[in-house]
């Protein structure tokens, strides 16, 4: 939970979520969690049969966690995956198949591992020149996934395959300035096939668009329960971090596609590219208490006018940080058009109230469930099933994060002096 939600940061390079989830990967590494059986090493004969003394469905979907973070953060921070080598992937693909995994999670597994096999197909990111079929067979790939996947689809899904989608887009749209240092000129590798350049285009706009209309639609559905107080602590209630940041990402990736101005445009194309822009700045305006999601909503809307009044360019000063690029170059330019580039921190400076400098044990987590967890050597039969059946860490199903969020507001309304008269989880749970 810690690498998905860090709290509160003064910029993207301050979040501590890729160093706890390298501790993370490292520490699963170790234990030997991607591994079907123990390997004793000499001298250790005293640690034999520990993987056997943990349920392998617990050991399995914590490795598959591991994964997903791993990619999530991967996009986000515009870096090369971890666990991308042709043999984890394949581990991913064993774990995956099991019985252990739900349905929905597998799917959504899957996605990440299309992801995966991409970025890994690119080598360092940015080191070879656009290929059109390598654009084209991973997005075929992904689509496949919804076709075979059909029967049990979920919005969850939904979410992961567009956020993939735009990722897969944003790429091309880097390689594209990196090889011309001109926003969408065709470049001499790529003139003979004309149409690959309204393919990315076209997936760009409708991969962001519809995963815009996906994540405000949840934003509104929870704001209409009727309790304006809500608002201020969170647009998309139950919901981890990542999820914030992916519609930020499509939201950037939509400015620069409005920057584009090429001539195979639609209006109506345009138009819905600027109202997704604006729902994504409407929903981060929910929380003014978030200093990160005012701080993307302000960054939203300098850049917004800029493009909209040809009054400013997105620069091209960042090119190896993968389809990520395009967020940090975004916020060079919101940070200059605000002055921000005299600010030797290049951000906002935060009220005390909105962040805090303590060390991190100040930062209590609330609401998480108490549920103990069971001794290691209580784990033999009867203690397995009762140690799955009662989980108390749902990582994999957001269980943890709803069930926080929820007694987080809670607390947050007495604190505001609501009382505790109104029942807040079964308004949630009413949606």
């Amino acid at each position: 939970m810690t690498c998905t939600w860090p709290g509160e940061v003064l910029g993207q390079l301050r979040d501590p979520s890729w160093m706890r989830l390298g501790l993370a990967i490292s520490a699963a590494r170790q234990m030997g969690l991607d591994k079907e059986a123990d390997e004793i090493f000499f001298g250790q004969r005293r640690a034999c049969y520990q993987l056997g003394k943990y349920p392998s469905q617990i050991r399995r979907l914590t490795w598959l966690k591991c994964f997903e973070l791993d990619i999530q953060l991967s996009c986000w921070h515009g870096l090369l995956p971890t666990l991308t080598s042709p043999e984890s992937l394949q581990t991913m693909a064993s774990f995956n198949s099991t019985a252990a995994v739900s349905s929905e999670y597998a799917t959504i597994i899957e996605i990440h591992r299309q992801t995966g096999m991409y970025l890994s197909a690119l080598g360092d990111g940015l080191a070879t020149t656009l290929s059109p079929s390598l654009v084209r067979l991973h997005h075929r790939a992904l689509t496949n996934v919804k076709i075979t996947h059909a029967q049990g689809w979920t919005i969850n899904a939904e979410i992961a395959l567009q956020a993939a989608q735009v990722y897969l887009f944003a790429l091309c749209v880097v390689r594209l300035d990196r090889e011309v240092n001109t926003s969408f000129d065709i470049p001499k590798s790529i003139r003979s096939d004309t149409s690959f350049l309204q393919e990315i285009l076209a997936g760009t706009q409708s991969s962001a668009v519809q995963l815009i209309c996906l994540l405000t639609s949840l934003s509104e559905q929870r704001n209409s329960i009727g309790v304006e107080q809500v608002k201020d602590s969170h647009p998309l209630s139950g919901t981890p971090k990542i999820v914030s940041c992916i519609a930020f990402f499509a939201a950037v990736v939509l400015l620069k596609y409005l920057e584009s101005a090429h001539e195979t445009l639609k209006q109506e194309d345009v138009e819905a590219a600027r109202t997704a822009i604006s729902s994504v700045h409407r929903m981060f305006t929910c929380c003014p208490t978030s200093a990160e999601h005012a701080s993307a909503a302000g960054t939203l809307e300098c850049a917004g006018r800029a493009i909209g009044n040809r009054s400013a360019c997105i620069p091209s000063f960042i090119t190896t940080r993968m389809g990520a690029s395009i967020l940090h170059n975004v916020i060079w330019m919101s940070g200059m058009l605000r002055g921000r580039d005299k600010d030797p921190e290049f951000s906002e400076v935060l009220t005390v109230e909105a962040v805090s400098d303590g060390p991190p044990h100040e930062h209590e987590l609330r609401g998480v469930a108490s549920t103990p967890i069971a001794a290691p050597e209580a784990f033999d039969g009867g203690a397995q099933a009762e140690f799955v059946s009662h989980f108390p860490f749902g990582v994999w199903d957001d269980a943890l994060y709803d069930g926080w969020t929820e007694s987080w507001n809670d607390d947050w309304m007495e604190y505001r002096g609501l009382g505790s008269d109104i029942d807040l989880n079964a308004l949630l749970h009413s949606l």
